[in-house]
């Protein structure tokens, strides 16, 4: 059987013999409206349980958006532009923006990485940077007595917007959420 699995930004070919095949896994169907920029903009026009991003920053707030570094499959770069457009609707200015890749313990991303995961735009109009483990505020300690280091641009916004996927993760279960 041949199959073809996505590898780096190309794809690879491999044929596994019949006799060696137990099964192929595929996902569930889901069923859904929208999809990529489309469900973006449904989900900021209509957010759950909450106000809309756009009523709750104020104008001279410093904002730090979150996101997953190259190492997972987050779209970032289809949320930025509609996220963008909520912020600066708000009156929020660019120059108050960052977005921060949380790396965790893989290595610094490439400019190239980093404008892929942003996109044109937000790579072009806001601050894009990789979480810098050597800069972090202390926070404090949890009950266990685990230190609590925040990246510092992180810690010093006045508001954090979280992106992210939550999917399988080998070693954590599930990676991801809240």
């Amino acid at each position: 059987m041949k199959f073809e699995l996505g590898f780096g930004s190309g794809v690879q070919a491999l044929n596994v013999p019949d006799q060696n095949m137990m099964g192929v896994l595929t996902p569930n169907p889901v069923a859904h409206d929208l999809m990529n920029e489309e469900e973006v903009l449904r989900a900021l026009r209509n957010p759950i349980g909450s106000p809309r991003l756009s009523e709750i920053v104020r104008p001279g707030e410093k904002i730090a958006i979150v996101t997953s570094d190259i190492t997972r499959p987050m779209p970032t770069y289809r949320v930025m532009p509609a996220l963008l457009d909520e912020l600066y609707a708000a009156g929020i200015r660019a120059e108050d923006i960052t977005l921060v890749f949380a790396l965790g313990s893989h290595r610094k991303m490439t400019d190239e990485e980093r404008r892929h995961l942003a996109g044109e735009r937000a790579f072009h109009e806001i601050k894009c940077v990789d979480g810098d483990p050597s800069d972090c505020v202390h926070v404090g300690v949890t009950k266990h007595g685990t230190p609590v280091d925040i990246v510092r641009c992180v810690a010093e916004a006045n508001r954090r917007i979280c992106l992210g996927n939550i999917e399988y993760h080998y070693f954590a279960g599930y990676s991801g959420g809240a």
